[in-house]
């Protein structure tokens, strides 16, 4: 059985080197931002991103709480594109 401390530093380092991988190619600017996208077992994040600026367009967090519950939740980042275009 592996420690959960080696867990959590494996699945770590695994999203770390993924990240990394999609940063050299993806790039965004004020014409066509880049789209982040986190995302957790209880949890999605989203922000749009001009790399030009280093500056955060808009930031769309789903929550923590149940999609029945909460318009909108079942997609954030629609949400997010609607705020971005504005």
């Amino acid at each position: 059985m592996i420690k959960a401390s080696k867990l959590r530093k494996s699945r770590r380092l695994q999203r770390y080197r993924r990240h990394s991988r999609i940063r050299k190619q993806v790039y965004g600017t004020l014409e066509r931002p880049r789209l982040a996208v986190f995302r957790s077992l209880r949890n999605i994040e989203g922000q749009v991103i001009n790399d030009d600026a280093h500056h955060t367009l808009v930031g769309r967090n789903g929550g923590n709480r149940a999609r029945d519950s909460w318009p909108g939740a079942e997609d954030p980042g629609a949400r997010a594109h609607e705020r971005a275009e504005h």
